[in-house]
Parts: C-alpha cells; sequence; structure tokens
C-alpha cells in the first residue's frame, strides 16, 4: 500500500524518492513439506490401526476433507452432518473465516456412524480429551505429538508433516481430474493461485506419467 501510494506521489513529482523502493519484497518461501506417497499412506493406515485407531480419522480428514488440524480439533458433534455427508467449519473456526462444508468420504462415514454420535451432546467435540467424543476440548499440541510418534516408529522424514496429508490431498485431486475451482472451495483457498500451487510438488513418478501417455509426435 505504502510502496503503491509513493509511486504515485513519485509520479505526480510531490516526492523526489519512493522510501519503499530500498526495501526487498519479502520472497515466497518454499515449503519444507513433502508429499506422503500412497504406499507411506498404507504403512501409516496400518501401523495406526494397530497402535492408535483413534487418530487415523484424524489423519483421514486432513487428506480427504482438507480440513487443517486446528479446525479439527474445534470441531463438535452438532457440526458433523452425516446424511449430508459433510462437516461443517462455523467461520469463527475457520482459518479463513469463512464457513464451509467440508465433504466426507465413505471411510469417513462408516467412521463417524460407529461413533454413534447420536448419544452425545451436540456442544461435545468430536475429538476429545481421549480423541473421542467429549466435552473436555483436545490439547492444542495433541495432534503433533501423535504425529511425531508414527514419524519416528516408521522412520519418516521431518519434511512429512501431519499438514502434508493436506498438501497430498490437494494435489492427489488435481492430478486425477478435478477441477481446480471445485478443489479451491474445498479446499477454502482464497484464489486459484493457491490451489494450484499444490500441483507443483515434486512428483517422483512424473517421468513415468510421461513416458506411459505422453502422445507420440
Amino acid at each position: 500500500m505504502g510502496r503503491a501510494f509513493f509511486n504515485w506521489a513519485k509520479e505526480k513529482m510531490y516526492v523526489k524518492d519512493n522510501p519503499f523502493e530500498s526495501i526487498k519484497s519479502k520472497r515466497n518461501e518454499k515449503k519444507s513439506r513433502i508429499l506422503i506417497e500412497k504406499d507411506v499412506r498404507q504403512r501409516i493406515s496400518e501401523y495406526l490401526k494397530e497402535n492408535n485407531p483413534d487418530f487415523l480419522p484424524v489423519c483421514q480428514l486432513v487428506f480427504t476433507s482438507l480440513i487443517r488440524p486446528k479446525e479439527i480439533l474445534m470441531i463438535r458433534v452438532g457440526d458433523v452432518m452425516l446424511k449430508e455427508k459433510c462437516i461443517r467449519i462455523p467461520a469463527e473456526n475457520a482459518k479463513n473465516h469463512h464457513e464451509r462444508y467440508a465433504a466426507i468420504n465413505e471411510t469417513l462415514l462408516d467412521w463417524m456412524l460407529g461413533l454413534h454420535l447420536e448419544k452425545f451432546p451436540t456442544d461435545y467435540y468430536l475429538f476429545g480429551s481421549d480423541l473421542k467424543p467429549n466435552k473436555r476440548q483436545c490439547y492444542n499440541t495433541k495432534f503433533r505429538k501423535e504425529w511425531d510418534k508414527v514419524r519416528n516408529a516408521l522412520k519418516l522424514p521431518k519434511e512429512m508433516q501431519l499438514y502434508s496429508f493436506r498438501d497430498t490431498g490437494i494435489n492427489g485431486m488435481l492430478k486425477n481430474g478435478i477441477d481446480p475451482l471445485t478443489v479451491m472451495q474445498h479446499a477454502d483457498h482464497h484464489d486459484l493461485s493457491m490451489t494450484t500451487r499444490y500441483a507443483n510438488h515434486i512428483d517422483k513418478k512424473l517421468a513415468e506419467r510421461i513416458f506411459n501417455n505422453a502422445p507420440d509426435f
């Protein structure tokens, strides 16, 4: 805003110099997170089913429903809409302060049906202090600590973070042909440029995909 104003003032000769010209624009740092390939997701799923089944839906919600971990912490039983196959994210809980409805898949729907949510008050947290519906909210660092246990047990790289499931989900949806506008809305992005950035992650199978599918000359 200041840079634009002084450019205008300089053009009109109200000022001699633009003090903002000496300030370098902030670089867009490349994200340190990496994608979680399908074979690794399978290993994670198998590990959690055996060692911590209550944490597996958290990972699935980040990956499939593109709900941010902090937003998951605040989901209440009353936000779950089983008939509509979605979860309401109220504006006050959303990162971008926009209410949205995050879609769930059949796996998550079956898990939620198995919880028998009708037994719980609607103001209970979906992931309470014990990662089950509870009136006490799960503490802020719980998800990160549980993910660290998984990553250490499976010897996964530190760049493979819980939030990487969201990156991977967005990337996979784009690569699988879901139109960018739909993905943008599902991911709660401000614009398409933010969404399409997720297609720029290093794709280990890119060369193989081009080799097998590129048209002949």
